[in-house]
C-alpha cells in the first residue's frame, strides 16, 4: 500500500499531461487540483459539471478582475463532466485546502439529477414519474444505485462515500468500494494510461489519432477536430527546411495543393482516403497556402450529425505545424469555429440550426434522451409543491461548510438546455 501510494499519489502526476480540452476527464480533474494552491493570490474557484465548464472562461475573468492597481485574482477551474452536488459535497475538503476566498457554483436542473423523478424504462419516449400522494417522488434507492457505480464515486471520494452509506448497501459494493479506497491503482485504473497515451501519440508516433486539434491556427480557422475549410492559409512554426506532416481525406480522389505566392510547395491527387504523408521544402517566410478539391460534407463524416450542413477541407494531423508541445491544457477552451459558426447565423439561421440540433426526432435519438428526461420533470415540478431532496441538501451542506471556513460560496443558476 505504501508503494502504491507513493506511484499513484505522487510519482504518477509527475508524468508530463499533453493532454487536451475536453479528454480524460477523471485525470485531468485530479491533474487540476493538485495544482490549486492560493496563497497571495485571490483565488476564485469556478465548480460545476460541463455547465460550467462550457459556460466560462477563467483567464477571460481574471484578466478582467486584475487591474493594474490590483493583480493578485487569479481563476481556476475546480469542474469535471457530470459533477453533481453530491460530488462537490465530498471534494469540499478539497475546495477549502486550496486557500480560495471565493467558490462559484455554476449548475442547472440536470445537475441536481433530476432523472431519479422518473422510473427506468427501455424505451427513450414516453418516460414515467415516480408519483406519491399526488406529487413527483425523488427515488433515493435510484440515487444510491447509481452513485455506488458513478466513475466519481469510485475514484475520487469510495471511503467517505462507503462511511456514509453502508447501512445500504450490499456486500459487493462494500467491497468494491473498499478496494478502491485503498488501492489508488484499482481507482485509477480507468484512465491509468491516458497521460502515457497522449505523450507517445505526440511525440513518438504520426499524431493522426486525438480528440481535439492542437497545432498552428490557421488563419480562417479549423474545427476543434482538425478539420480545415476547402481553402486555408497558415504560417508554419517549423525551422527544418524541409516539412513532413500527416493529412487525412475523407474520400478518394482528393487533390490538394500547397503553394507560396505563385509558387507551387505540393500539388498531389490522393486517389486513397485516409492518411498520407507530404513533404516537401518550406519557403523563407514559412507561409503556406492550402485549396482542397472536392470539398467534403459534415453530414458524411457524421452521418448522425443533425444542424446545418457544413463543408471542411482535410483533416490535419494534431500538432500541424508546431515546434511547441505545450503542456497543462486540459482546462484551455481555444477558439475554433465550432463556436464562431454562430456568430456568422442570422436570427432565422440559429433557430433552424437549434431547433434541427436539439429538438428533430429527440425521442429516437439516444443523446437527446436526458434532456427529454429533464424536461418531464421540470414540468411536473413546475405545478408541484417544493420539498428538498438528495441534492438540494447536498447543497446546503457545501454552502455551510464553506461559510465555516471563511469561503464565499456564489451559486449561478446558469442558462440550460432548451424544453
Amino acid at each position: 500500500m505504501g508503494i502504491d501510494r507513493l506511484l499513484f499519489s505522487y510519482l504518477y502526476f509527475q508524468f508530463p499531461n499533453e493532454l487536451e480540452w475536453d479528454t480524460s476527464p477523471w485525470y485531468n480533474f485530479l491533474h487540476k487540483i493538485k495544482q490549486i494552491k492560493y496563497s497571495e493570490d485571490k483565488g476564485i474557484v469556478i465548480a460545476g459539471s460541463s455547465v460550467a465548464l462550457f459556460s466560462a472562461l477563467p483567464t477571460e475573468i481574471q484578466d478582467t478582475l486584475n487591474t493594474p492597481d490590483n493583480k493578485n485574482f487569479r481563476v481556476d477551474f475546480f469542474s469535471h463532466v457530470a459533477m453533481t452536488p453530491t460530488d462537490l459535497y465530498y471534494y469540499s475538503n478539497w475546495l477549502t485546502k486550496t486557500g480560495a476566498k471565493v467558490v462559484v457554483y455554476l449548475f442547472n436542473p440536470a445537475d441536481l439529477q433530476f432523472d431519479h423523478f422518473l422510473k427506468e424504462t427501455p424505451e427513450l419516449c414516453p418516460l414515467e414519474l415516480y408519483i406519491q400522494n399526488g406529487e413527483p417522488q425523488f427515488s433515493e434507492e435510484d440515487r444510491l444505485r447509481a452513485y455506488v457505480n458513478r466513475v466519481p464515486t469510485r475514484v475520487y471520494y469510495p471511503f467517505a462515500f462507503l462511511l456514509d452509506n453502508w447501512k445500504s448497501l450490499d456486500r459487493k459494493d462494500v467491497f468494491q468500494l473498499t478496494t478502491k479506497s485503498f488501492l489508488h491503482i484499482n481507482a485509477y485504473r480507468t484512465f491509468l494510461a491516458d497521460p502515457f497515451d497522449a505523450y507517445f501519440e505526440r511525440h513518438l508516433r504520426s499524431q493522426r489519432r486525438y480528440h481535439n486539434y492542437t497545432g498552428v491556427i490557421p488563419k480562417e480557422g479549423i474545427w476543434r477536430k482538425g478539420w480545415t475549410p476547402e481553402s486555408f492559409s497558415l504560417i508554419c512554426e517549423k525551422k527544418e527546411e524541409q516539412l513532413d506532416e500527416m493529412l487525412f481525406f475523407q474520400k478518394p480522389d482528393m487533390k490538394i495543393k500547397i503553394f507560396n505566392k505563385e509558387k507551387i510547395l505540393f500539388d498531389k491527387v490522393f486517389h486513397k482516403a485516409g492518411w498520407h504523408r507530404i513533404s516537401f521544402r518550406l519557403p523563407s517566410d514559412r507561409v503556406l497556402h492550402f485549396t482542397v478539391t472536392p470539398n467534403i460534407s459534415s453530414k458524411l463524416v457524421d452521418p448522425k450529425e443533425y444542424g446545418k450542413e457544413y463543408f471542411y477541407g482535410i483533416r490535419l494531423s494534431q500538432n500541424f505545424c508546431k515546434t511547441k508541445l505545450e503542456r497543462n491544457i486540459s482546462y484551455l477552451r481555444t477558439e475554433a469555429i465550432d463556436e464562431h459558426r454562430f456568430e456568422v447565423m442570422s436570427k432565422e439561421e440559429y433557430g433552424e440550426d437549434y431547433h434541427s440540433r436539439l429538438y428533430k426526432d429527440n425521442c429516437k435519438r439516444a443523446e437527446t434522451l436526458r434532456m427529454n428526461r429533464i424536461y418531464v420533470v421540470k414540468k411536473a415540478l413546475k405545478d408541484s409543491q417544493f420539498k428538498p431532496f438528495s441534492e438540494v441538501r447536498m447543497i446546503q451542506k457545501v454552502a455551510l461548510k464553506l461559510k465555516q471556513k471563511g469561503i464565499r460560496f456564489i451559486m449561478i443558476n446558469n442558462p440550460e438546455s432548451p424544453l
